[in-house]
């Protein structure tokens, strides 16, 4: 049993890791600048390329993985590391992970092309132009390096590993579905912008749900590096021809050639729509107890007095909503949730 307090506990050592990141981020990007000048002039054409691929390499391995060490350290993270590892054998079978890993694909770019939609009839009611950040690989080696690494694979493996192997396996204990949500709702605000927030945020939602149910971080490993992969391809390739100046003739044949990956790639991104939302469906009819969480709570030791216990309203019988509430009513938590949402609306408003 767990009371009200050991769950704005966990809220708050969670929130805390988050504002961590956020702190070490803004303290090592002042660093940027000068340990780019150290491998390339401010003049060079790599310049830009350089600062990129350091920016990433900091912000994963300093940012997240200081932040990791320190959940870790914590009684909460000794005791959540013991409880099964993180590349365990899932515990579903393939063919399931393989039909959910394709609806999440399908529920993800369903989202990305919806809030797309959404935030151009927004800018044309409005007349504000909202800003997103630009992953388009420059045309050389140094760029392309910097968006493998940090897209296809520092993104992937630090962002599950904190997400969903730290995050919420920890918040497991209270709830599936109240957990799963709220871990994926951070996930989406922690990308600091609204072209992201929506997308990001349904891909670790069913991404987290993946995760309950099997119990292991290989399949979200590889919900995460497809999706990013995809994504490292796309703007490697359109990093190399000028989408905006394509013209007609003979001379226009190259870049007509080097359009062809995206135009792959498209083709690919329809086909797993299109495939998601059949077996979605086919899922929803004949297998709906696929979504269902045993939300009952786990028994162990450590966490609650004896009074705390007796006083206690049992897991099973406190609706998700309540959970989520005090998950998000904890004061770092919800300090969190305010800094992470103000910072999204400002990096999508100002220049």
């Amino acid at each position: 049993m767990y009371t009200k307090k050991d769950i704005k506990k966990a809220s708050n050592l969670n929130s805390a890791m988050i504002l961590f990141f956020l702190g070490s981020v803004t303290l090592i990007s002042f660093a940027y600048e000068p340990l780019t000048r150290l491998f390339v002039n401010e003049t060079s054409p790599y310049y830009d390329s350089v600062y990129t691929l350091i920016a990433y390499t900091l912000q994963y391995i300093i940012g997240l993985g200081g932040a990791l060490l320190i959940f870790y350290s914590t009684k909460t993270g000794k005791e959540v590391k013991k409880e099964r590892p993180l590349l365990a054998k899932p515990k579903m079978p393939a063919s399931w992970i393989f039909r959910h890993i394709i609806i999440c694909f399908f529920l993800t770019y369903s989202v990305v092309y919806a809030s797309s939609f959404l935030f151009a009839i927004l800018e044309n009611l409005t007349g504000i132009k909202l800003n997103s950040p630009d992953f388009t690989a420059k045309d050389n080696v140094i760029s392309r390096i910097a968006n493998v690494a940090g897209l296809m694979f520092f993104a992937p493996i630090f962002e599950e590993t904190f997400f969903r192997g730290s995050v919420l396996r920890s918040n497991l204990r209270f709830g599936k579905w109240s957990m799963v949500i709220v871990s994926g709702i951070f996930f989406g605000l922690w990308h600091m912008n609204l072209s992201q927030m929506l997308y990001a945020s349904a891909m670790g939602i069913y991404a987290g749900f993946v995760y309950a149910k099997t119990r292991s971080l290989i399949p979200t490993l590889i919900i995460h590096f497809t999706f990013n992969t995809i994504g490292t391809i796309q703007s490697i390739f359109a990093g190399s021809v000028d989408l905006e100046n394509v013209s007609f003739g003979s001379s226009a044949i190259q870049d007509y050639i080097r359009l062809i990956p995206l135009e792959l790639l498209g083709l690919l991104i329809i086909m797993l729509i299109l495939t998601g939302l059949i077996l979605f469906i086919i899922e929803l009819v004949n297998h709906p107890e696929s979504y269902k969480l045993d939300d009952e709570t786990e028994k162990t030791d450590g966490y609650s007095t004896e009074d705390e216990i007796n006083a206690v309203q049992p897991e099973n019988k406190m609706s998700g909503a309540k959970l989520f509430a005090v998950y998000l009513s904890a004061p770092v938590t919800l300090t969190t949730l305010i800094l992470l949402f103000s910072l999204t609306i400002l990096t999508s408003l100002v220049l």
